[in-house]
């Protein structure tokens, strides 16, 4: 059975940067690739495509980084958005009766902060008419709901909305930097590929060079290389 193996992005930049560098660093692997087709235009696309992926592989960590904050910060924001929502809704339930028109034009007849969607949804219902039906304003006054605490906790609600598209952004632009790097590194990889089978027919015989640039030996190169003179 075939056993495949996962290079990591590391170990294939790094090869690619053995395979380039050495390529055009040693007069000798010059000298015998070049009638291979593998002049100094070739390995300048190669160095292109190499200078790319490591500039997607760049961007993709940096977007990584900054999903991963968005996500955090969007956590830590719902938890304060649920805590403002829940001690509303709790005082509302203690103020006003089941059925009640306070608590049906306040929209508390339920579970409905389940998601995202529906916290952000119910809390705004919740702090918006708090604040606009002035009858339902002056009854929370007395226990701690003022208008400048109503606005400060509606606040807190809407900057979890706020970081929430913030996460889905951050989310967004990394997938875009995934298939960047994906495609990058793809392109990187045809490249050396190619150049790799031409490089062993150029430097057949000469196993020393073919393992400077990274490339295992084959058997026969081995067997060749004992018998030339």
């Amino acid at each position: 059975m075939k056993r495949h193996t996962t290079i990591s992005i590391a170990d294939q930049l790094r090869r690619a940067s053995q395979l380039l560098g050495i390529s055009r660093s040693n007069p000798e692997i010059q000298a015998l690739v070049a009638a291979r087709g593998y002049g100094e235009a070739a390995f300048a696309e190669g160095q292109r495509l190499y200078d790319a992926a490591v500039q997607a592989v760049d961007a993709q960590n940096a977007r990584a980084g900054a999903q991963r904050l968005a996500t955090e910060q969007a956590r830590i924001a719902e938890a304060a958005a649920r805590i403002a929502y829940h001690n509303l809704a709790q005082t509302v339930r203690a103020l006003f009766p089941p059925n009640s028109p306070e608590r049906k034009a306040l929209d508390i007849t339920g579970r409905a902060s389940d998601s995202a969607a529906r916290l952000l949804a119910a809390a705004g219902t919740l702090f918006n008419n708090a604040l606009n039906i002035p009858e339902i304003r002056t009854r929370l006054e007395p226990y701690g709901y003022d208008q400048a605490a109503l606005l400060r906790e509606r606040n807190v609600v809407q900057h979890y909305g706020e970081l929430l598209q913030a996460q889905a952004n951050a989310k967004s632009t990394a997938i875009r930097a995934t298939a960047e790097q994906r495609a990058t590194l793809a392109d990187l990889h045809s490249w050396t590929a190619q150049y790799a089978k031409f490089a062993r027919i150029a430097l057949r015989g000469r196993p020393d060079l073919l393992r400077a640039i990274g490339l295992a030996p084959h058997r026969k190169t081995m067997a060749l290389a004992r018998d030339t003179p």
